[in-house]
């Protein structure tokens, strides 16, 4: 396998943070051949001057800066930098993530032995909630070969949730380009990029693509008050636009859903949707081909009462 790899950055008035992007990146093996774009969406920080600087940086590292003339949307920033993957896989990595020392080493080496279309790694996380001490080893699973109904049972939180930052994944640049372009079908969620990034890093499982989680800890997050995260984080804007990207994969491949897991989207539904009844920043789910958000009068009743204690 050829080692090289195309690493889209979407950034935007984070340049203090950027300095470790890049400076994770410029640590990596020196045997690889990393052809790095980043897309500033019209920043007015000092930005520009530090990519001049990394930009002359070393010879297996090539960097390309990119200032957009006009402010995109952050879906729309993402998706300019799909036209730049040259080589057979490609990474997103956001401007406040970066990576170990060993990371671009060890995800080639797992492709290699793995034969793999797509890779989802474990993750350190540093948040403000937690005082930005690391947690390391965040998601809780052993080295798996991913199936439909394992991400299904992580989303509905029958498993240990999975990672779902694009940061975490590497993938052939073909799946990463349709998974984006397809991530845009949640309308509804996509001006917040919220649920485009679980379409993107489990796309290739839905359509049965060899994906692997790796327990590995080689790649960090960064959840400061400034990141996608901590800017939407009203849980019940999550809860919607995660179920409903995961029923967009779900119809999009005509996948199974065992009984359990049935049930459970269909009660997720019914309880948004009563919840938009009540509460204005609760959108309604639109109609489905697979599920339906009918209840029980007494199952109505027990959501009527759970939702209306959070009130």
């Amino acid at each position: 396998m050829k080692k090289e790899i195309t690493i889209l950055i979407p950034t935007f008035n984070r340049s203090s943070l950027l300095v470790r992007t890049l400076d994770s990146l410029c640590a990596q093996d020196s045997t690889i051949s990393i052809n790095c774009v980043v897309s500033d969406n019209c920043s007015n920080d000092d930005t520009e001057d530090l990519l001049s600087i990394y930009k002359k940086n070393q010879e297996n590292l090539n960097i390309r800066y990119i200032r957009q003339e006009k402010a995109l949307t952050p879906l729309d920033n993402w998706k300019f930098l799909l036209s730049y993957m040259d080589t057979e896989y490609s990474k997103f990595l956001f401007d406040d993530d970066w990576l170990e020392e060993s990371a671009l080493s060890v995800m080639f080496s797992d492709l290699n032995k793995l034969e793999a279309d797509s890779l989802v790694y474990n993750t350190n996380i540093f948040a403000n909630n937690n005082n930005y001490e690391p947690l390391f080893d965040y998601y809780k699973h052993k080295d798996t070969l991913l199936s439909s109904e394992y991400v299904i049972d992580s989303v509905l939180r029958i498993k240990n949730v999975l990672p779902v930052s694009p940061s975490a994944t590497i993938m052939k640049s073909s799946t990463l380009r349709n998974a984006l372009l397809f991530s845009e079908i949640n309308k509804t969620c996509s001006e917040s990029v919220i649920g485009n990034d679980l379409m993107m890093n489990f796309y290739s499982v839905f359509n049965n693509e060899k994906t692997f989680f790796i327990n590995n800890n080689i790649i960090n997050l960064w959840g400061g008050d400034d990141s996608i995260t901590m800017k939407n984080s009203n849980d019940k804007y999550f809860s919607f636009c995660y179920i409903k990207s995961l029923i967009y994969l779900i119809e999009k491949f005509d996948t199974a859903t065992t009984h359990q897991q049935t049930k459970l989207i269909n009660h997720k539904i019914a309880a948004n949707n009563l919840r938009s009844y009540i509460n204005n920043d609760c959108q309604k789910f639109s109609e489905t081909v697979r599920f339906n958000s009918t209840l029980s009068v007494k199952e109505i009743e027990k959501y009527i009462y759970k939702i209306l204690k959070t009130i």
